[in-house]
């Protein structure tokens, strides 16, 4: 039987904006929820990396805003987290269900891609599967040789296709030390405000010419979706290209993450739907 970890917070205004749970929050508690479940059913996080050189980084991520659920509704978050081993031990998936007040609040999931730690000072590392003395610490019902879900191209291409661009922008960020993890990149944590800060300017400088833009300053997040292709380093910096169009009579941001060298290999590609 797939084995689950369930654990309580208390609520905090920084959890929150005065519509919903911040994704920020959604993605850290999922990130804590996936290190419990390692320490309860494997090994814990610290261990994996220094006495198994396993690490794992961000390959995707959605979060499903489910039921409305505010600050003043709930003093308390409960979390459940599972984890599954996916194709052929090459990826992992988290999977993470949010609740409060008896509502099911939202839904995210990573999907992650083992990494074998190839100098324990840097944590430089390079792609593997999960070794076979942890993959047989797994249940039958945690492995599923098929591939995890890609959600991200083919709602970009759907957008791009049946939807009405309505405008674009872009924005630059650099990554200080307050934005990295342990092996000093950056953390898949802070996705979600480095696109805020080029969509919320873009919306807010256009609103009265286009009013559909209003939308994602009154109105909650439903769907946010992200899939990553490499990460940036400490002190690098980026270039947000950012895409609004109305689909599907609602609004949706595609963002797409580069190098601000200006080289168009694609670091990251984000879908945010209101």
């Amino acid at each position: 039987m797939a084995r689950i970890t369930t654990f309580e917070t208390a609520t905090d205004t920084s959890q929150f904006t005065a519509m919903q749970l911040q994704p920020k929050t959604l993605l850290s508690l999922t990130w804590n929820g996936y290190a419990r479940w390692l320490r309860e059913h494997l090994v814990s996080f610290p261990n994996l990396i220094k006495d198994h050189s396993i690490g794992t980084a961000v390959l995707g991520i959605s979060i499903d805003y489910l039921e409305p659920l505010s600050f003043f509704d709930t003093d308390t978050l409960s979390v459940t987290v599972a984890l599954t081993v996916r194709r052929e031990a090459s990826r992992l998936q988290v999977s993470t269900d949010f609740y409060g007040d008896g509502k099911h609040a939202a839904r995210a999931s990573l999907i992650l891609i083992p990494l074998e730690i190839g100098d324990p000072e840097t944590l430089a590392a390079s792609p593997t599967r999960v070794p076979g003395n942890l993959l047989e610490r797994f249940e039958p019902d945690e492995v599923d040789p098929a591939g995890p879900e890609r959600r991200v191209p083919g709602l970009v291409q759907e957008i791009k296709d049946s939807g009405h661009m309505l405008t674009e922008g872009d924005g630059s960020f650099t990554i200080h030390h307050h934005l990295c993890e342990v092996a000093e990149q950056w953390s898949f944590i802070e996705v979600p405000n480095i696109v805020e800060s080029v969509r919320e300017p873009l919306a807010l400088d256009k609103h009265e010419e286009i009013p559909d833009l209003r939308q994602c300053l009154s109105q909650p997040l439903r769907r946010f979706n992200v899939e990553l292709n490499r990460p940036y380093f400490v002190f690098e910096s980026g270039q947000v290209k950012t895409e609004a169009y109305l689909w599907q009579d609602r609004l949706a941001f595609v963002h797409q993450l580069y190098s601000a060298e200006g080289t168009n290999e694609i670091y990251g590609t984000i879908v945010e739907e209101y």
